[in-house]
């Protein structure tokens, strides 16, 4: 009898205990909703350039441009798919407190579509030249035309203008646009773009952080930028082309900067470093409170002595017995010793040969107990790692 009672009141007890998780979950799922008040239009493209290049309320952040490249190929087929009539995922924009529209998702279909139109301007205000199209499967005659043939390039092109219907049609087309409005919470843009440009891997972690450190802070943008170009940073980081293009070297001077300030309490909410890296760097951008001169020093100097001790070598790994550094850039090894040495900066600085100090302790360190410690304990969490690795590289340079 009691086994039964018990049975009974481990059921109910279930069953309190789900409504209340459920309950928690509207509750959380409807305060979420009430922070998002969006809007659908059907706006037509005439309507569009007249907000870009008359009224100047629409930003499309001309530094986006270079992280959003098409082909020629490409930004043809969209120009095909609005004369054939074929639907182009739809524009998301963010109200600001002028309600002009901040572009969160859709910049390479908007600069596509202005460009072609010949207004499209660069971050120095100057007009980029406008496109000439090229043949497509469904519409080979493409090739070769251009909006208006009175830019001097183009003066011997046949131009859409000399077929006012083609024209006007293109004109007249409408594009879905999903507007954010200046009331919702204002990190709601923010959370968009981050999901509309992850979720499909479109872009790589640190182009999506680019990008919204674009719309929250520009000017660490351009701090973080000016910093990925510091010579000695570039000599001690060879990197392929392909990496470059993807921004990983603007991310390794984030996760310089990110370590360096970062407390557990922020990054104990999961296993996902991308996240913990964006979360800190939005809060940074938010927040306005890192010292960017100090910290300027800080990485110029480190990087300083790094390029002066081990210049590309610095974050290979050494192989004792063949007396050398070999192989790839390793991010583990960057962990170590870039945020060692930033961290007991001033005791090194203040060495007879910093230097040699350094390349005895880079050389030692993957021989050493320390390192092969923290070797077994990196293999899991990303996060883990991380703490593992920053907080060896502040012991290990310390003495």
């Amino acid at each position: 009898m009691e086994n039964q009672e018990q049975l009974i009141f481990d059921i109910i007890s279930s069953d309190v205990n789900n409504y209340g998780t459920i309950k928690e979950l509207e509750d959380q799922i409807t305060e979420e909703r009430k922070e998002m008040k969006t809007e659908t239009l059907d706006i037509t493209i005439s309507e569009l350039l007249n907000m870009y290049s008359n009224r100047k309320v629409i930003d499309i952040h001309p530094e986006f441009q270079r992280l959003f490249r098409w082909s020629m190929t490409q930004k043809t087929k969209l120009i095909e798919s609005i004369l054939l009539g074929i639907p182009i995922p739809p524009l998301f924009v963010a109200e600001d407190e002028r309600t002009a529209w901040d572009v969160i998702d859709g910049v390479q279909r908007l600069s596509t579509i202005f460009e072609f139109l010949g207004v499209l301007r660069d971050d120095e205000e100057k007009i980029i030249s406008p496109s000439i199209l090229v043949g497509t499967e469904k519409l080979p005659s493409l090739e070769g035309k251009v909006w208006d043939n009175d830019h001097p390039p183009h003066k011997h092109r046949f131009s859409f203008q000399q077929g006012i219907g083609i024209a006007n049609r293109f004109l007249n087309s409408k594009l879905k646009v999903i507007v954010v409005g200046n009331e919702s919470n204002p990190k709601a843009k923010y959370d968009i773009f981050d999901r509309l440009n992850t979720g499909g891997s479109k872009l790589t972690h640190q182009e999506v952080r680019n990008c919204l450190a674009i719309m929250i802070n520009r000017e660490f943008y351009v701090w973080l930028r000016n910093l990925s170009m510091n010579p000695d940073f570039m000599s001690c980081l060879p990197i392929s082309q392909k990496a470059k293009n993807e921004q990983n070297n603007l991310e390794y001077v984030l996760r310089f900067v990110v370590y360096r300030h970062i407390k557990k309490d922020e990054y104990s909410f999961t296993d996902d470093i991308h996240e913990v890296l964006t979360k800190k760097m939005r809060d940074i951008c938010s927040e306005n409170s890192l010292d960017l001169i100090k910290e300027k020093e800080i990485f110029d100097k480190t990087f300083e002595l790094l390029n002066n001790a081990l210049g590309e070598s610095a974050f290979k790994k050494y192989y004792n017995e063949e007396q050398r550094f070999k192989g790839q850039v390793m991010l583990s090894s960057f962990e170590i010793i870039a945020i060692g040495i930033a961290e007991n900066l001033d005791k090194i600085i203040n060495m007879d040969i910093p230097t040699e100090y350094i390349l005895t302790k880079v050389t030692d360190l993957y021989d050493s107990s320390d390192y092969s410690e923290a070797q077994k304990t990196i293999s899991g969490r990303a996060v883990t790692r991380f703490t593992t690795l920053t907080d060896l590289g502040k012991k290990y340079f310390s003495y």
